[in-house]
């Protein structure tokens, strides 16, 4: 019977482990997917998988329940390489599916987690509640199958392939590492050979009689260290052919070689569609300030570069932007080594660069000879024939028309084509007097190409270039599959405008040229249902993005929805020109202000832009939403706080109690933030928590929760700060909200830290690390919070190499991401204080260049802490006592922390005058101070401290006392400095009664613990008085 079990036993634990194994690989396969091809929410899918799948092989409880969802999330996983392989581009509704997918598999992994190191007591306490979270848990993943489950069986076979494949590779690495050297050798001359390959489209196959223009730019770019030029001209003159051509150009290419770039800009209408183009172009992570990013990268470079701007006109023409668009320019002309092209309809440059001189005259039409090589080599007729002379005094000699005429011709033949100009030329005019194409044969000319038997013959194919006038980012053909748009035969319709000129293929994506879009839109604009086609697509893009953008931690829907921006703007632009806009067009712009708040790209114009037809919806749920939107948007007339609370009315009229907490919750943010008013701040909050408690909506609960509970802490009510972080995460637990729950965690560590309880603080920061790099956070500002914490943890031990080495890595992190972020700031901070610890030469004028990273009155009261922490070490005793006198002034009633430190810095700067009676108030005060905030440490701190003041007046016994007791405490918190400080206070003590030996014993104890603390002054003074004894 035993052996039957033993056997059963063993089977079940080889089968565990094969489900196991066979898991990690579908992760393993699942993370090279999203890392090939960036595919939103893949990377935080396959983090949270492995974490799972590591936790379910230690899980104590419900093992084989635990075994069962691993199994479907392997499933699921395995549909989703398949989907994401096969399709470069997944539809709004697919990603959404992916999205909660990720949110279903947060709430398995909380509950795998729970099931790990319980005690009987909890395990049996919580029975009922597990079996509940496990039945949803299960129920969820079994929908997650069902909704993949076409895809599962097209997918599992490949996908399957793919995972023996890894496996039978890793039988083979040995071999690998052993032909390693030669093999490096080979993909690093691949690697280096790719690397020189510029992201430029096609060059220019048939360019003629620009060789005086291309010459004179050509000689600017070799001849100058940075160079800006202005490539002039009316549409379709050949500005785009032009710079290309230079971009290619042999003597260019070998000057620059992959430092070449060109960005395409006829879909940016703002400064900041252009800085977005600018981050995507050069892959830069969409964080911060964008052109910042942007500036920065060109700066770093050592090689030249230069960099084309193509079709600026549309954003610079806007009278109100274009002062924005000039400033770019500028700031782009100022970086040395790089060379700044634009083209530009029309004869005016910008403003604010010094272009070089010469100047390049604006383009002119082509002349007879090069016009005639033109047609020639696109419709390959001679050269002689009076039909070409002919046909092209109908082009003026217009590259974009030549080209168009020449397509035609080499279809139809010239005679058919002639036939058809004379005859169709009259009627063509007719309609295109009352446009912007009025007499021009450029209008004519697409107006032929329209009306020619090769376009005719596909119908559909006019409707897509409909379509391509509206999208000025173009679109990719797995897009153009997902929309379900009336097209026959996509791929027939794409070859079609294609051959014919009117579109052409540019990084995978069809577009038309700006003229011809023009033009369709002025004389063939696409049908009202076709539009609405495209404005539900991407109104859903933008939606997902709104509502769950924090999930994708690869910036895949961040890159998704960059690349179609100017798609967006022109459907949301024309569905404004409607007398009363959609509720849905008026939803998305304010889902769009979203993404511009989160990743600084695009602009608030269309934003500001509805304000009248918000105020004129009956619906106030919109309004608030909109209300919360503005209050995000820098630099309006109303200040922010107005906004929220105009939302909050709304809200609360709208009866949507949730919105109305989050309302406050983000008010309460913007108190302690912008205000520094911690009081309003918790009051603020209390309300907002008041109305989530009565709603049903955990998530809501768990983020207010948490905010008040960073309140409670900042104003020194440590007690009630753990209550309200405890019930947050119970919260962020129950509504399976991972991110939420590291956050809490978070709290946790802080609260730790205060409580002087480092070893738990330390231990929970070291897993919140693990987690966050699991879940694929780590370089996040959520995901460097422990490591920020760690550093603290350090500091307040008096590690101060330790210290300041890990403050030194987060601020070199954050640099290369975004020097604007909080914790790069206060990583400087924490660095310099650390140096003044330490007695390392710093100067005043150094701080400056942390104190201007950050706005708000607590951020300037803590770098003015440490400015007078370096005139107290100068010596300059007045002027620290002046400028503690003035932090303390601000921190008080407001920041407990800030205010403590305060009162201890005021008692050393006292003690250090020998005015004893003042410090003595000042100990006291930072001793009632920590007591009432509970900071085991400081309260030990003071009591130190006073030790010092009752040794002055010559009370032995009492300073005594209160040295060993101090001593006691941060020997368990095992804070160095402190305790060489009490040692040392022992040693005078015993000195002064006359024990040399026993005062010897302190001062030996002192010595390392001063030295292990790099308090160099402090570790003399103590060989001194060890000497004395000898």
């Amino acid at each position: 019977m035993l052996t039957e079990k033993r056997v059963a036993n063993e089977k079940h634990v080889a089968n565990a482990n094969t489900v196991i194994q066979g898991a990690k690989l579908a992760v393993e396969l699942l993370r090279t997917t999203s890392e090939s091809t960036n595919t939103p929410y893949l990377r935080a899918i396959a983090g949270a998988s492995a974490l799972l799948m590591d936790t379910v092989v230690v899980v104590r409880k419900n093992k084989e329940g635990c075994l069962r969802m691993a199994e479907q999330v392997v499933t699921v996983i395995t549909a989703l390489v398949g989907i994401c392989t096969n399709n470069s581009e997944l539809s709004p509704s697919i990603l959404n599916s992916i999205a909660t997918f990720s949110e279903t598999l947060q709430k398995v992994l909380i509950f795998v987690r729970n099931q790990v190191g319980k005690s009987l007591v909890k395990r049996v306490i919580r029975h009922l509640e597990d079996a509940s979270a496990l039945s949803e848990c299960q129920s969820a993943l079994g929908h997650a199958v069902q909704l993949f489950k076409l895809q599962c069986e097209i997918a599992t076979a490949a996908a399957s392939a793919q995972i023996q494949a890894i496996s039978t590779k890793r039988n083979c690495e040995f071999v690998n590492l052993v032909m390693g050297s030669e093999s490096c050798s080979t993909l690093s001359t691949l690697h280096s050979r790719l690397s020189d390959i510029s992201l430029l489209p096609g060059s220019p196959q048939i360019f003629h009689g620009r060789d005086t223009e291309l010459q004179h730019v050509v000689s600017t770019l070799i001849a100058e260290n940075s160079s800006r030029i202005a490539i002039l001209g009316p549409g379709g003159i050949g500005k785009s052919s032009l710079a290309l051509a230079v971009l290619y150009n042999q003597e260019v290419a070998t000057r620059f070689q992959s430092e070449r770039h060109f960005i395409p800009c006829e879909w940016a209408q703002s400064a900041g569609d252009i800085a977005a183009a600018l981050l995507s172009h050069f892959a830069l992570e969409k964080r911060g300030n964008p052109m910042k990013a942007v500036l920065q990268h060109l700066s770093r470079r050592k090689s030249p570069c230069v960099v084309v701007l193509d079709n600026l006109e549309t954003a610079w023409e806007v009278p109100e932007g274009r002062s924005a668009v000039e400033e770019i320019l500028s700031h782009l002309s100022d970086i040395n080594m790089v060379h700044l092209i634009i083209t530009m309809r029309g004869e005016e440059r910008p403003m604010k660069v010094r272009w070089t001189r010469p100047f390049l005259r604006p383009l002119s039409p082509l002349s007879d000879m090069a016009a005639k090589q033109v047609f020639c080599d696109i419709s390959d007729m001679a050269n002689s024939g009076d039909q070409v002379e002919e046909l092209l005094l109908f082009t003026d000699n217009l590259p974009l028309a030549i080209t168009l005429m020449a397509s035609l011709v080499s279809f139809e033949g010239a005679s058919p084509v002639l036939f058809r100009w004379k005859s169709e030329r009259m009627s063509a005019l007719s309609e295109l007097s009352t446009g912007a194409d009025k007499g021009s044969n450029l209008g004519t000319s697409i107006m032929m190409s329209l009306t020619s038997p090769r376009l005719t013959a596909v119908p559909d194919a006019i409707t897509l270039l409909r379509l391509l006038s509206i999208l000025p980012d173009g679109v990719t053909d797995s897009t153009l599959a997902e929309m379900k748009l009336p097209l026959g035969n996509i791929s027939l319709c794409r070859a079609t405008l294609c051959r014919t000129s009117l579109a052409y293929v540019q990084h995978g994506r069809l577009k038309a040229l700006v003229p011809i879009r023009e033009h369709m839109r002025a004389f063939h604009p696409p049908s009202r249902s076709l539009i609405s086609l495209l404005q539900d697509f991407f109104y859903q893009l933008v939606n997902l993005f709104a509502k769950k953008w924090a999930r994708d931690v690869g910036g895949g829907l961040v890159q998704r929805l960059s690349a179609d921006l100017g798609n967006i703007h022109s459907l949301l632009h024309i569905a404004l020109e409607a007398e009363h806009p959609s509720h849905e067009t008026i939803a998305c712009i304010i889902d769009l202000a979203r993404f511009t708040e989160v990743t600084d790209l695009g602009s608030w114009d269309l934003l500001r832009s509805i304000s009248e037809t918000v105020e004129e919806s009956e619906d106030p749920d919109l309004q608030g939403q909109y209300f919360i939107a503005l209050s995000r948007v820098p630099n309006l007339a109303m200040s922010a706080a107005m906004y929220m609370q105009k939302a909050i009315i709304k809200f609360e009229a709208a009866g949507n109690v949730s919105a109305q907490a989050m309302a406050y919750h983000d008010l309460c943010l913007h108190c302690i933030i912008q205000q520094g008013d911690t009081n309003k701040a918790q009051e603020t909050c209390r309300r907002a928590l008041v109305l989530a408690r009565s709603t049903d909506d955990h998530n809501v609960l768990a983020w207010v929760l948490r905010r008040m509970a960073g309140v409670e802490h900042q104003m020194g009510n440590l007690r009630s700060a753990w209550a309200f972080t405890l019930e947050a995460h119970a919260h962020a637990q129950l509504a399976g909200d991972l991110d939420t729950e590291f956050s809490c965690n978070i709290n946790r560590v802080s609260h730790f830290i205060t409580a002087g309880n480092y070893q738990r603080a330390s231990a929970l920061a070291t897993d919140l690390i693990s987690l966050a790099k699991g879940l694929g956070i780590e370089n996040s500002e959520r995901g460097l919070a422990p490591l920020v914490m760690m550093g603290e943890i350090h500091l307040r031990k008096s590690e101060y190499d330790e210290a300041r080495r890990m403050n030194q890595i987060l601020a070199e992190t954050l640099r290369r991401e975004d020097e604007t972020k909080a914790y790069y700031a206060l990583a400087l901070r924490n660095t310099f204080l650390i140096d003044v610890c330490m007695g390392k030469n710093i100067t005043h004028e150094s701080i400056d260049g942390f104190r201007r990273l950050r706005n708000g009155a607590h951020w300037v009261a803590i770098c003015d802490l440490v400015g007078a922490d370096l005139f107290q070490r100068q010596g300059a005793l007045a002027c620290a006592s002046e400028l503690y006198t003035k932090c303390l002034a601000a921190a008080r009633g407001q920041w407990a922390e800030t205010t403590n430190e305060c009162f201890q810095r005021l008692g050393d700067n006292a003690a250090a005058w020998s005015r004893m009676d003042l410090a003595h108030e000042y100990y006291v005060l930072h001793l009632v101070q920590s007591r009432k905030m509970d900071d085991y440490e400081n309260t030990h701190q003071a009591l130190r401290r006073l030790g010092d003041i009752f040794f002055y007046y010559a009370d032995d016994e009492t300073a005594r006392s209160l040295f060993t007791l101090s001593l006691e405490a941060f020997t368990l918190m095992d804070i160095h400095r402190a305790r060489a400080d009490c040692l040392f206070g022992l040693g005078q003590l015993s000195k002064r009664a006359g024990d040399i030996s026993n005062a010897a014993r302190y001062w030996q104890q002192a010595l390392p613990l001063f030295e292990r603390s790099s308090q160099q002054d402090a570790a003399h003074r103590c060989k001194v008085e060890l000497a004395s004894c000898n």
